[in-house]
């Protein structure tokens, strides 16, 4: 007799497997040659490498793209014989340089870029890489609603990142280096600059209508930010070197625009320079020789700043100018203006033991400290 306790786990094993094999398919599969069932690399994320044989160039480009797509870099490109790195003549184009670099320094001879265009050019994105020491410039041209990120520009004669008439752009998390050149990023109307670092050159950053935000300039030979119709918010300017006041100094504000939470140190002609009508409000300034200065056309609202040692805090040259509310502590002179401007109540407080009352202090008022 078959023992029971072997035989009732034996015999569910055994109809287990029955009603698997009763489930399963044909053993044979269907007629024909086997085919993959999954989409390739290409399917999924379709990209071309820049190279000879698919972006072939000419006497003016190392690479030059004619069709919209996405391409990437396999490794450093350096022209010779005076030509661009890469041309882009097309729209809707995604080139990810794959950390890599485009990198000028070999050629001696002509006044070319790492990336520019024939023709001007839309939704163009660049990104992942370095532009460095070209005779002319890291990049220049006009490429609207384009975006540039997490890239490095070093070094390029002529400038840096310049597409000055380029509409929509966003730059974000760019790194700028120069000794020498124009402006290190340059954009036109209704574009952003977010969290970029640029270092030397003559302009830092220049907009004509946008916001800058959390962006770092230091030591600009001339003016760190320069913008028109634009915000300037939560940016830091270091030792904007130029001695001359016209037009310079850390923030140089046209009509239209405002400096917000700023920090401006150790700048030669002025903090903030008011150009047109304009608002600089709730900026730190220290050891600049003018903390906020106008031409006799800027004018605008100077409210809830702070200057320390400053040869002169507030500057105004011209007229119709609104200031209050602002804080002033070991500076040469505080306020010095034309006639003609609104001035809250200047208050000194600066003398030992002197003591700030809800009485004696109101919102409007400037405090000497």
């Amino acid at each position: 007799m078959l023992n029971t306790c072997f035989a009732r786990p034996f015999l569910s094993a055994l109809a287990v497997g029955l009603l698997v094999l009763a489930g399963a398919g044909p053993v044979n599969p269907p007629a024909g040659a086997v085919a993959p069932t999954m989409k390739t690399l290409q399917e999924v994320e379709p990209r071309t490498a820049l190279n000879t044989t698919n972006t072939p160039g000419d006497a003016s480009s190392t690479y030059i793209i004619t069709q919209p797509g996405s391409y990437y870099l396999t490794g450093d490109v350096r022209p010779t014989g005076g030509r661009n790195a890469i041309m882009v003549n097309a729209d809707n184009v995604t080139l990810d340089l794959g950390g890599y670099s485009l990198d000028g320094s070999s050629d001696t001879t002509g006044f070319r870029a790492g990336i520019t265009n024939s023709a001007n050019r839309r939704n163009l994105r660049v990104f992942n890489g370095t532009i460095k020491s070209f005779r002319g410039y890291g990049m220049i041209g006009r490429f609207d609603t384009s975006s540039f990120e997490d890239l490095a520009f070093i070094d390029s004669w002529g400038g840096q990142l310049e597409i000055m008439q380029s509409t929509g752009c966003t730059v974000k998390n760019v790194r700028t280096r120069a000794t020498s050149g124009e402006t290190g990023i340059q954009v036109g109307s209704n574009s952003t600059v977010e969290h970029c670092t640029v270092e030397g050159g003559f302009v830092g950053i220049t907009i004509q209508s946008g916001v800058v935000r959390g962006c770092s300039v230091m030591n600009p030979s001339a003016v760190g930010i320069s913008a028109t119709n634009a915000l300037v918010v939560d940016c830091a300017v270091e030792g904007a070197n130029s001695t001359s006041s016209i037009g310079n100094g850390g923030i140089a504000l046209g009509h239209g625009a405002k400096a917000e939470r700023c920090v401006l140190r150790n700048c030669q002609s002025a903090g903030v320079n008011l150009t047109g009508r304009a608002e600089v409000v709730d900026c730190q300034f220290t050891s600049c020789a003018k903390g906020v200065t106008s031409s006799l056309s800027g004018r605008g609202r100077i409210e809830g700043n702070h200057f320390i040692i400053c040869t002169t805090a507030i500057s105004l040259g011209g007229a119709s100018s609104f200031v209050v509310g602002n804080r002033f502590h070991l500076n040469t002179a505080n306020i010095v203006m034309a006639a003609g401007n609104t001035v809250g109540e200047v208050l000194d407080f600066s003398a030992a033991g002197a003591t700030l009352t809800a009485v004696n202090v109101h919102p409007a008022a400037n405090v000497v400290y």
